[in-house]
């Protein structure tokens, strides 16, 4: 009862709204739909919960409908996408930009400085480095720049670099051969280095 009421009240307020501004044709529906409401204020209260259902449906399948032509969308574009790659390096300034947008460059690694000449030596060196960064804990061996053994490996006189790097790699074999000959092997015995167990 209070529902039709609030619904009654409204309508008539509208219509008296609509009347002051002379609402014309308008102004005649919304009268008729008063006075509807006064006479069968149930069935105007069903018609309104119908309607709203109806709209509700008809929204979903509007979502449903964008949804789809967005898809649809996204489709064709990836195979003209797919069609138009690989292109040449020279056409990727005039393409637009990707989506989602790539992710910046990474910061290198590594920074060499090495002259023409020496390119040739950066795939050792890295090699190198990498080695003396995996190894290095278990050889007893602080972390070693790039930079300072690319600078040692080029230097022409005695570097303290390279003999700390010999001395760490050499240890090792060092204390094995004197466990051997402490055991009776000798160097020529089979944990020795020149049996079977080093070389």
């Amino acid at each position: 009862a209070a529902e039709r009421a609030a619904v009654a009240r409204e309508l008539a307020s509208a219509s008296k709204k609509l009347r002051a501004s002379g609402g014309g044709g308008y102004l005649k529906l919304r009268e008729q739909i008063t006075s509807f409401a006064r006479r069968q204020p149930h069935q105007l209260l069903q018609l309104l919960e119908r309607l709203a259902v109806e709209e509700s449906a008809l929204e979903q399948r509007r979502v449903r409908q964008r949804q789809r032509e967005a898809d649809k969308a996204a489709k064709e574009e990836a195979v003209a996408r797919e069609a138009r790659y690989p292109v040449a390096d020279a056409l990727l300034a005039t393409e637009p930009p990707a989506d989602p947008p790539l992710a910046p460059w990474p910061t290198p690694r590594y920074r060499l400085n090495l002259t023409p000449r020496e390119q040739p030596t950066s795939g050792p060196l890295l090699m190198a480095s990498e080695f003396v960064a995996s190894f290095g804990p278990a050889l007893s061996l602080a972390p070693v720049e790039v930079e300072d053994l690319r600078a040692a490996l080029l230097h022409r006189r005695p570097s303290h670099l390279l003999a700390e790097l010999h001395s760490a790699l050499l240890r090792p074999l060092l204390d094995a051969a004197a466990d051997a000959a402490a055991g009776g092997g000798g160097l020529g015995g089979g944990g020795g280095l020149g049996g079977g167990g080093w070389l």
